[in-house]
């Protein structure tokens, strides 16, 4: 009994190491470890260690920072701390234009600065490591924040009989884990859920632009599942009826409802959308978003209007319940659209910004157009505002390919429409104006106005030697399972 209690007790050590491949003399060193507490804050987590193995191991010599603004401030001695560190860096440039994702990479301008490597902070992986031109590593800056409070602030204001779901933006997936964690070993409520996803995305984790359907969520983990429950119940009762020979009405009863169960396996979205607005009116499911902002918030409830929404601030540590005019919202896009039906002069403004501008998405709808005979002209920016497209005077609508919120959030204050790669296929009548907005942009199973659907990057992995390609998946690999966090 003692040999299986210290065999247990060992399992647990181990589960409990922070896993990776960091060489000992870059984690115990006094002056590294002493640089990284006096520059940068404690609970941010830049990867520092992680980055100077990379460094070391492939003897990078010109390195990229890419800091979105509210990390900038720290961009300075992060590249101090890699100059002082790495023997052999000769130089490290911070990238000076806006960044305000993880489609903003800009390995083109770092290529062209004779850069070998670029760290984009902040962000998670949406540009495939496969298609960058350089080497790219992206660190999430995971911010730890005690969990304590959250689940005693869930427990306390929502019932055991309540289905919550967890999401919050990439910088806070850590809480998001803990939380679901405790919440699971607790058992506390009486129906618990994984955490939603949608890939190529880790779970819990959503966009501006991309977030889990959680219709589909829900009809996979619950309705479907009592449904086929209650269904091999009745295959088994009808099993029994037949041997007892009960009437024929009864069994009639049990093949139609058997008939009409079969009939649902295969729903479409707005089936599967009715389902759900059906299990809502009974159950009670909540989100709950772990984030200081509202705008990645606003994508989820977009992308899923018949839920319950409470965003929780993990700074100020209180929680509100929130709300989406989605009447005026329809109304503003459904009519920004209808303003272009006779538009004669189209300008594609494709996006200049790292890679948040996407030439195969600007080459699909383009063919549309000449199809159509549209004459149209492409415009390249890094930046959209109203002031450079009111230069344009003789454009009656211009198309964006770049960030889907640039239109939805501040569309309808251009003069000219402004309208994004989804209401361009509405437009053109390739695809019809859906009942819930979309917001798949970067979803492995987007639509075609999508960036996936249309083919990430100029090039894939067809023009990459075997050596480089089994590299950069190494790579991809390592991105995914760097550190573990434990409590």
């Amino acid at each position: 009994m003692e040999q299986i209690s210290l065999v247990k007790e060992n399992v647990e050590e181990k589960k409990k190491k922070v896993h990776c491949s960091i060489p000992k003399f870059i984690l115990e060193n006094k002056l590294l470890e002493k640089a990284i507490k006096k520059c940068l804050p404690e609970n941010y987590n830049f990867e520092v260690y992680k980055c100077i193995d990379i460094i070391l191991r492939e003897k990078y010599k010109r390195i990229a920072l890419q800091l979105p603004e509210g990390l900038l401030v720290w961009g300075l001695y992060l590249s101090e701390i890699f100059y002082f560190f790495c023997e052999s860096v000769e130089e490290v440039i911070i990238l000076g234009d806006v960044t305000y994702g993880g489609c903003c990479i800009d390995d083109f301008t770092s290529g062209k600065l004779n850069c070998d490597l670029i760290i984009h902070y902040g962000h998670s992986c949406l540009i495939p490591l496969t298609v960058t031109k350089i080497r790219c590593i992206y660190v999430f800056v995971d911010i730890k924040l005690n969990s304590t409070h959250l689940v005693d602030t869930i427990k306390k204001n929502f019932d055991k009989n309540d289905i919550i779901l967890l999401l919050g933006t990439i910088q806070f997936s850590c809480i998001v884990h803990n939380v679901h964690n405790i919440l699971k070993k607790e058992n506390y409520f009486h129906t618990f859920l994984p955490i939603p996803q949608v890939l190529p995305l880790t779970k819990g984790e959503v966009l501006g632009c991309t977030s889990p359907n959680l219709y589909e969520f829900l009809y996979e983990h619950i309705i479907k599942y009592e449904r086929d429950k209650k269904y091999s119940e009745l295959e088994k009762e009808k099993g029994e009826e037949g041997k007892n020979k009960e009437t024929q009405e009864k069994r009639d009863n049990i093949n139609n409802i058997i008939l009409v169960n079969k009939m649902k396996e295969s729903l479409n979205e707005h089936d599967i959308r009715k389902e759900c607005q059906i299990f809502l009116k009974k159950k009670n499911v909540k989100i709950i978003f772990i984030a200081d902002g509202r705008f990645h918030l606003e994508s989820v409830m977009i992308h899923n209007p018949d839920f319950l929404f409470y965003r929780y601030n993990p700074f100020d540590k209180i929680i509100t319940e929130e709300k989406y005019d989605y009447k005026l919202f329809y109304d503003i896009r459904k009519n920004e659209i209808k303003k272009c039906v006779n538009c004669k002069s189209i300008g594609i403004i494709l996006s200049t910004l790292g890679r948040q501008g996407n030439v195969n998405i600007l080459t699909n709808i383009i063919n549309i157009m000449k199809k159509k005979n549209i004459s149209f002209f492409i415009l390249l920016l890094s930046e959209i505002f109203n002031e450079k497209l009111q230069l344009f005077q003789n454009v009656d609508l211009f198309i964006q390919i770049g960030c889907p919120r640039l239109s939805i959030d501040w569309g309808n204050y251009n003069l000219k429409p402004l309208l994004n790669t989804y209401e361009a296929y509405v437009l053109l009548n390739s695809v019809p104006y859906k009942d819930i907005y979309p917001m798949d942009y970067y979803s492995h199973k987007g639509n075609i106005w999508t960036n996936y659907a249309a083919g990430v990057g100029f090039y894939n992995e067809k023009n990459l030697t075997t050596k480089e390609i089994i590299r950069r998946r190494i790579q991809m690999r390592k991105s995914k399972i760097a550190i573990h966090y434990h409590q």
